[in-house]
């Protein structure tokens, strides 16, 4: 079957999205392998749940919006901070930049991978190229206008995932898990995105704009309720790399 070229920029964009902070931290193997059990679990109980009770979670109604929030609360957050409680004794003294090591993880399986690689290896394997000129500019240019809201609903998941993975960590570390609870409102992000999924009230720009807004404000409350500012805002910036000192002779 012929695809659309267009139809490869929404996984791309969450690639790209879901890759660069991988790149930019210095990784740490068992975090990564944490986040990965963390966050696919999280994934398939939301997919047992919603399948148990389908005509509750297929309805418009302000209980099914706040389910979406909680399931993301107590599956995503609450896993996050559940796998890594389970290696607490290996973990080295709350360094916040591991906090955000692992938070990136956790957004890097949900864009790069469950967005990102995998969307792109199927439309790769049921496509077929376009041999004509004419052909090519026959396809519909359709996703193009929401290819830069698209980044912000990207780039909105990633400080999300970021935020609760670098709570989730330091509540560990602290041995004080009440301090998740401050990263519920982040949550309920995807309260909102189930409600414009339902009646698209808005249109999606609009629809982006508030979310980052909402994140935005929503990361920077449970940063400061959990006393992480501004230690956590030092540590998104870039890394010294100690360079060996020349040795004489």
């Amino acid at each position: 079957m012929y695809v659309n070229p267009t139809d490869f920029l929404a996984p791309g964009i969450a690639l790209v999205v879901g890759t660069l902070p991988v790149l930019y931290f210095r990784r740490n193997a068992a975090l990564f392998g944490i986040a990965a059990l963390a966050y696919f679990v999280a994934i398939g109980g939301k997919v047992v749940v919603e399948g148990t009770f389908p005509s509750f979670f297929s309805r418009a109604a302000i209980p099914t919006y706040l389910a979406y929030g909680l399931l993301t609360f107590f599956l995503e957050v609450g896993l996050a901070w559940a796998f890594l409680h389970s290696l607490r004794g290996q973990l080295p003294a709350p360094d916040q930049r591991l906090g955000w090591v692992y938070g990136t993880d956790l957004a890097f399986f949900e864009n790069a991978i469950l967005l990102g690689l995998l969307p792109l290896l199927e439309l790769l394997a049921v496509s077929q190229p376009s041999v004509t000129l004419a052909g090519g500019a026959a396809y519909s240019a359709s996703f193009l206008p929401s290819a830069l809201p698209y980044l912000g609903e990207r780039t909105a998941s990633l400080i999300a995932h970021g935020v609760w993975g670098l709570v989730a960590y330091v509540a560990v570390v602290r041995n004080r898990a009440r301090l998740v609870w401050v990263t519920l409102p982040l949550a309920f992000l995807d309260s909102i995105a189930s409600w414009w999924d339902f009646t698209h009230a808005v249109s999606y720009p609009v629809l982006i704009g508030g979310l980052l807004a909402y994140v935005l404000v929503a990361s920077y409350f449970a940063l400061w309720a959990a006393g992480l500012l501004p230690g956590a805002l030092r540590a998104l910036r870039p890394e010294r790399r100690e360079v060996p000192t020349p040795v004489d002779g």
